[in-house]
């Protein structure tokens, strides 16, 4: 999933968008969200839709109710990783870093710094949040560079 940011001087760096979609949901939430239970609109719809004799019509209107929590569910602000997720974009500033390609399974995120995409590896999707919504995400991402005997820079988990 990609996360887009806006690069260069003159952004305010406190970012932009929805900051919940930044996190990606629990299973729970997932689960919950996905039943009319969960919506307290839908859940006096559903109470009354049980209530109903078995038949086409009680069948229908708790299909519709529950087609109704999972439309919600899709545009809840916090993402669920399905391979191609769509969620409300959450657009974040820097000055240098440029956009990040996320990975929530893999827990991989390729992040484009200049003219080149540096891989960093084991990010959790709560760190991936924490990077979004942070102040600085150049400062957390130079936080998290470990020096190597030979030199070199191992980028790890953020």
């Amino acid at each position: 999933m990609l996360f887009e940011v806006l690069t260069g001087g003159g952004h305010n760096n406190g970012g932009s968008g929805p900051r919940d979609a930044a996190f990606m949901q629990t299973q729970y939430e997932h689960d919950a969200m996905m039943e009319p239970v969960y919506w307290p609109d839908l859940l006096a719809q559903y109470r009354q839709a049980l209530a109903l004799p078995p038949g086409p019509v009680r069948s229908a209107t708790l299909e519709y109710l529950k087609s109704e929590a999972e439309s919600r569910e899709a545009r809840a602000p916090k993402y669920w990783y399905t391979g191609n997720t769509e969620r409300p974009k959450h657009g974040q500033t820097s000055s240098w870093v440029g956009n990040i390609d996320y990975d929530p399974r893999a827990r991989t995120a390729n992040i484009q710094m200049g003219d080149k995409i540096y891989t960093y590896v084991g990010v959790t999707p709560e760190r991936m949040g924490e990077l979004l919504t942070s102040p600085s995400i150049g400062r957390m991402l130079n936080e998290a560079k470990v020096p190597h005997e030979k030199g070199q820079i191992i980028y790890h988990g953020i």
